[in-house]
């Protein structure tokens, strides 16, 4: 059984079914890596909300310029405030599936002229090469709800100014309250390798069974099918299913610019 929607990860599980028996299984969709906004400010470094809640980034609240990922697709409000020396900033974006929004915010100091605009019209909605599409929300649940699931499992990648640097942080959550997810743990966007080239990669990969999938060494804490943001260059993959005695080590190249998807079938190895 396989369940989509545009902005959101593919979910897909083996279900069975015996006669004279009524299944019921709910089903939670995760926010695309490649579905959110870059907001930067002029002067960067505000403070930013996300629908009235602190973003959460590496060293604490986020700040501009940062780029957000698996941000559920709507309507959100977004805000930089907290700056004593600068005026409040506000706006309502829209955040489309597949679609990495840029927002660009102008901070006018207290006290500055009344008629200076306090927002940058929007930048037209670009989306980042090598980048997967998923999503997040549970059969019956409301789209608010969906939307807070989706934002805690996601994450912010906070990329500093010129020059870009070679990886950036995608791990935070928009809710101080919801822990950022470690490197490799569930909802981690970036994940390093050796030889890693940076920049921004993708990979997408498949097994039959489904199975758990560790990267470099490191527990994802998912299975597949697995689609996520990962740095450029060589890692190792492990499948792994424990209940059927399965496991299997994979070596692969992701180069920049592509999108890498592959299926394997598991069979029997030695731990």
């Amino acid at each position: 059984m396989s369940v989509t929607r545009p902005g959101y990860t593919r979910n897909d599980q083996s279900v069975e079914i015996r006669a004279g028996q009524l299944a019921n299984l709910q089903v939670v969709l995760e926010a695309a890596a490649d579905t959110g906004f870059e907001l930067t400010s002029d002067p960067p470094g505000g403070l930013v909300w996300l629908d009235g809640n602190p973003m959460s980034g590496p060293d604490g609240q986020a700040r501009t310029d940062f780029r957000a990922y698996r941000i559920p697709p709507g309507k959100h409000v977004l805000e930089i405030k907290g700056d004593p020396k600068r005026q409040a900033w506000r706006e309502e974006v829209v955040v489309e599936p597949g679609i990495i929004k840029k927002v660009k915010a102008i901070l006018v100091p207290v006290g500055g002229e009344s008629g200076r605009p306090s927002v940058a019209a929007a930048v037209p909605p670009s989306a980042p090469s090598g980048q997967t599409a998923q999503n997040a929300l549970s059969p019956g649940a409301s789209p608010a709800a969906g939307a807070a699931n989706a934002i805690a499992a996601g994450g912010v990648r906070r990329r500093p100014r010129p020059p870009k640097s070679e990886s950036e942080d995608e791990s935070s959550s928009p809710f101080p309250s919801t822990p950022s997810p470690s490197r490799g743990s569930r909802g981690s966007a970036s994940l390093g390798g050796e030889d890693s080239g940076g920049g921004d990669c993708s990979i997408t990969v498949g097994t039959r069974p489904w199975s758990e999938i560790w990267i470099d060494g490191k527990n994802t804490g998912r299975h597949t099918p697995y689609s996520e943001s990962i740095s450029c260059g060589k890692h190792k993959l492990t499948f792994k299913r424990p209940d059927l005695n399965l496991q299997r080590n994979e070596n692969i190249t992701v180069r920049s610019g592509e999108k890498f998807k592959q299926s394997f079938s598991l069979e029997a190895e030695a731990e």
